[in-house]
């Protein structure tokens, strides 16, 4: 059994926790910057035997029961992550499903709840600070938040409440919610033969990849002259650029820009038009990246090709490099690393006491002073990259 930490005593947990009004957005009130919810998670001796071992190994969800300010709701369960899996003895990361059981069950309105496990984050900033940064310039991006988990009584740390990418997340971000979204990672990308690689988050029209590979066959008639005109014919291109920028800004160096890995695509048929979605921010805020030479040699892995193909076109690339000063008067304008200090001191106690994280005290405090020294001066350390002799 886990030893009770600062979140299982309550120390700050809960703190700024409401349900939510009759007037809130479906979700909002789990990505509050000021709130810590409290979770109980409750499984029985035949839902835990029945949890995996390891990644990709689970077939069907546990059935679950999650406690929230004195209410119930029967939810499935499954363990998630790759490299960031841990089992049930340890930290953990779920996902919850509230229409497992009931086709109508929710959670005031969430189908879906995101549980990671930030482990691969001893700051446990990462995501938060880089979400809010791709929010904040109008990108499309998953919503943030933080909640203390217990399972069976036991605590099971702090973790980052992210919101699930599924249909509600697209009718919310998108006028048009009826196309696909595709999750890619693991060797997908938009190169001949890897449109199978990608998963099929959401199906909707058409069905099947035929949109995904008509995308792939389309990028393969444009040259380096012509790729700029391509990246705005078939996307958002400020939306776009935009993505690339704040992932190069906060040094994610397992993302699209850099191992074609954490990103999802999803397409609008009435407009025929693409957005790149960020995810996995879990490894931002590692690495001031070279915006023009983000490569990484530790890593046997390419590029995204969009990516790949503008650093190979100097229109593409004066764009990119435009975009990403735009980007840094934005952070000044909108005091991001005001906002990162707030973060990290409404979470300093309980991070710092994670009964399960894998980092101590010190470890997790240097980490988050770590995360501050990098975005107080990466505005003039990407800026002066720009301008170095290629």
């Amino acid at each position: 059994m886990h030893p009770l930490s600062a979140c299982s005593q309550g120390a700050v947990c809960g703190q700024g926790q409401s349900a939510p009004g009759p007037d809130d957005e479906r979700g909002a009130f789990l990505y509050q910057p000021d709130t810590v919810l409290d979770l109980q998670l409750f499984l029985d001796a035949t839902a835990l035997a029945e949890l995996p071992d390891g990644p990709g190994e689970q077939a069907d969800d546990v059935h679950a029961t999650l406690s929230f300010e004195d209410q119930q709701w029967s939810a499935g369960l499954r363990l998630k992550g790759a490299s960031s899996f841990r089992q049930i003895s340890k930290k953990a990361a779920f996902k919850i499903d509230f229409g497992e059981w009931d086709p109508d069950g929710s959670f005031y309105g969430v189908r879906r709840l995101t549980l990671n496990n930030m482990v691969q984050d001893e700051s446990m900033l990462s995501e938060n600070l880089a979400y809010w940064l791709h929010a904040a310039i109008g990108g499309v991006a998953p919503r943030q938040g933080y909640a203390c988990v217990r399972l069976n009584g036991d605590s099971y740390g702090l973790y980052s409440v992210v919101e699930t990418m599924d249909e509600q997340f697209v009718e919310r971000q998108f006028e048009d919610p009826s196309g696909n979204l595709y999750e890619g990672g693991k060797g997908a990308d938009i190169r001949m033969g890897r449109a199978e690689l990608f998963d099929i988050e959401e199906q909707g029209v058409p069905k099947g990849r035929g949109d995904l590979e008509a995308l792939i066959d389309a990028m393969e008639t444009y040259t380096p002259e012509t790729w700029l005109e391509a990246l705005d014919r078939h996307f958002v291109l400020s939306e776009l650029l935009g993505m690339w920028a704040v992932e190069l800004f906060v040094g994610n160096i397992d993302s699209y820009i850099t191992r074609s890995n954490n990103f999802l695509l999803y397409h609008q048929p009435s407009t025929t038009t693409w957005t790149m979605i960020p995810w996995g921010e879990d490894q931002a805020f590692t690495e001031a990246l070279d915006p023009l030479d983000p490569y990484d040699p530790d890593v046997p892995a390419k590029h995204g090709q969009l990516y790949e193909g503008c650093l190979a076109s100097t229109a593409c690339v004066d764009a990119l490099s435009w975009r990403i000063e735009e980007l840094v008067e934005h952070v000044e304008s909108e005091s991001l690393v005001e906002h990162a200090v707030a973060q990290r001191d409404l979470i300093s106690d309980l991070s710092r006491s994670d009964p399960l994280s894998g980092a101590g005290r010190w470890e997790t405090r240097g980490a988050q002073n770590d995360v501050l020294r990098f975005l107080e001066r990466r505005s003039v350390q990407i800026l002066e990259q720009l301008e170095e002799p290629r």
